[in-house]
């Protein structure tokens, strides 16, 4: 029981994870609402019912969100006392039959999920990698790298900027928008991107009609949209944790600066944000695998001329290629796999 907020969380991030999901659903013939919503809009050219169903699956993520906050409640799980400190808990070692088995049980995720399908892209990789691996292919890697690298980048400025402006800023009602601007990791990425598009018509005829101007090319034909979209997907991911250890911190350090003579801003950047480098950069980086994995959301918003490894790998495996999705499929996850270490590395020395 104990265990019960961690448990359902869990399952509440792999719940909106799969509802989220597009590339797996649809090759595998999956009938999910994502993949009915990038169908409506796509093939049947239907935005409005793609809209529909982007209401609808909203209104479930809500109402998923509602029952797993009514199932908490005000319940508390915190220990009393310092009895559970006070022990000296040692891990039992398992031996003989036992210990074969729970290894088999807990060795069954990694290697069907990770050890036989990365084998198996190597396989394939080497012998499509004369044909693979070319220009294309390197360009392609770098577009992904640019586009998460300034995506995270920008959300974490966004972040830093909604924790601190919320803490200098004495109206309640800048709270509205902190929390308004941290819902966006609950809300599956095409509900996200067909409600950009169908908000970003209504800026684009407004600008025609009353202004002369011709605005679309900022919406379909660079990837501001899109890096905006990244933002307010994923802004929580970094938000949260910040928001966190700022409060840790605490606020004595920051107003004996002020009494000192330095200001707000001053202060944020001599003191408040050396104290988060470590929170800040391991924020960065997850923002970063986040952003470059990314489909659904990059599929509806990315401009005709932008090419990321996720749709590269997407694309070839929708024309039944297979093989040929191998090499930037490995690519992808070659940069996760150096950027994890990356990061634990760091946590190390600190």
């Amino acid at each position: 029981p104990l265990a019960s907020p961690a448990i359902i969380g869990g399952l509440f991030l792999i719940f909106m994870e799969v509802l989220n999901d597009y590339g797996a659903a649809k090759y595998y013939g999956v009938n999910t609402f994502t993949t009915g919503i990038f169908r409506s809009w796509t093939m049947l050219e239907d935005l409005q019912s793609a809209v529909y169903l982007s209401a609808i699956l909203v209104l479930l993520v809500f109402l998923i969100v509602g029952i797993v906050a009514w199932q908490r409640g005000k319940k508390s799980y915190a220990i009393k006392g310092s009895k559970l400190q006070d022990n000296n808990f040692q891990r039992k070692k398992l031996k003989g039959e036992k210990r074969v088995l729970y290894f088999f049980i807990l060795s069954i995720p990694l290697l069907f999920g990770l050890i036989l399908p990365v084998f198996q892209l190597i396989i394939w990789a080497v012998q499509t990698f004369h044909q693979m691996f070319n220009l294309d292919l390197l360009w392609t890697a770098l577009q992904s790298l640019l586009i998460a690298f300034f995506a995270a980048l920008i959300t974490l400025i966004t972040a830093v900027s909604l924790i601190y402006f919320s803490k200098w800023n004495h109206l309640k009602r800048i709270h509205i928008f902190k929390r308004i601007g941290t819902i966006g990791y609950v809300i599956p990425g095409a509900i996200i991107g067909i409600g950009i598009i169908k908000s970003s018509q209504r800026f684009i005829i407004f600008f025609s009609e009353n202004l002369n101007m011709s605005v679309g090319f900022l919406f379909y034909g660079s990837s501001i949209v899109l890096i905006y979209a990244y933002v307010f997907r994923f802004l929580s991911v970094m938000y949260i944790p910040l928001e966190a250890i700022s409060l840790q911190v605490g606020k004595h350090i920051s107003e004996s600066s002020y009494l000192l003579g330095s200001g707000k801003l001053k202060t944020l950047f001599k003191i408040d944000l050396p104290l988060l480098k470590g929170a800040l950069a391991s924020s960065f980086v997850l923002i970063f695998i986040d952003v470059i994995k990314e489909l659904p959301l990059t599929l509806i918003l990315k401009p005709y001329n932008l090419d990321t490894l996720a749709i590269s790998a997407y694309a070839y495996a929708e024309d039944e290629m297979v093989a040929e999705a191998a090499l930037p499929s490995l690519v992808l996850i070659l940069i996760v796999i150096i950027l994890m270490f990356v990061l634990n590395l760091g946590k190390k020395i600190e």
